[in-house]
């Protein structure tokens, strides 16, 4: 049974991929072709000034807010390890489905491995952790970010066909996300598996995109 990772960064919420991904509409796509696992990376964003901690309430307030927990029947428990800081697993027998949530992970690579599919923000490391482990990835881009090169980056490793590439905002509305995950899990969808001599091929790409925006 297949296993989706999503990784959102550790700084800044992305909150309108969060959006996105803690529904029903999207679970239940996944369910629909025997996803059983999804671990979702929400964010580790702290408020310096009150010491909240920003990505945990923005993820738990869409659980409460979307319902998922009653729609699907989901049981709650907590893990409190140290490199995790805190994951949340959601369980459903009857669907046979669990979400698990965590801030961070010192050991990203290890989720990593254990997943069939890869959905990644667009940070250049955390595309490089999924190629380096091969992995089928998608990435996908923060409109909502200025004066940063992720969307130009992204685009540059999908036209390489090294992963799928979205901006997170022609996500609404529309199956672009279920569908790129379908395809990959069925192989219609077939990538180029990243080199070994992946360094230079990254710095190439930095280096090209850097060299625009002068």
């Amino acid at each position: 049974m297949p296993t989706v990772l999503i990784t959102t960064g550790a700084t800044v919420t992305f909150r309108s991929l969060l959006d996105y991904v803690v529904s029903p509409e999207f679970i239940e796509n996944l369910s629909k072709f025997k996803v059983s696992r999804l671990k979702l990376q929400y964010g580790n964003e702290i408020n310096p000034t009150t010491n909240e901690h920003v990505s945990r309430d923005y993820f738990e307030r869409l659980v409460k807010q979307s319902e998922i927990v009653s729609k699907f029947q989901l049981d709650i428990s907590t893990d409190r390890k140290s490199d995790t800081d805190g994951s949340i697993t959601y369980s459903s027998t009857k669907y046979d489905f669990v979400l698990e949530a965590f801030p961070f992970s010192m050991d990203i690579d290890s989720h990593i491995r254990s997943a069939d599919v890869v959905i990644s923000h667009a940070g250049t490391g955390s595309i490089i952790d999924a190629l380096k482990l091969h992995k089928k990835l998608v990435v996908i881009v923060n409109d909502a970010l200025m004066d940063n090169h992720q969307a130009e980056i992204a685009n540059e490793f999908a036209k390489l066909n090294y992963c799928v590439s979205h901006n997170v905002n022609e996500l609404f509305g529309t199956e672009k996300l279920i569908n790129s995950v379908r395809s990959l899990l069925d192989g219609s969808i077939q990538l180029t598996e990243f080199p070994a001599n992946k360094k230079e091929i990254v710095e190439s790409i930095i280096a090209e995109e850097l060299q625009k925006a002068v």
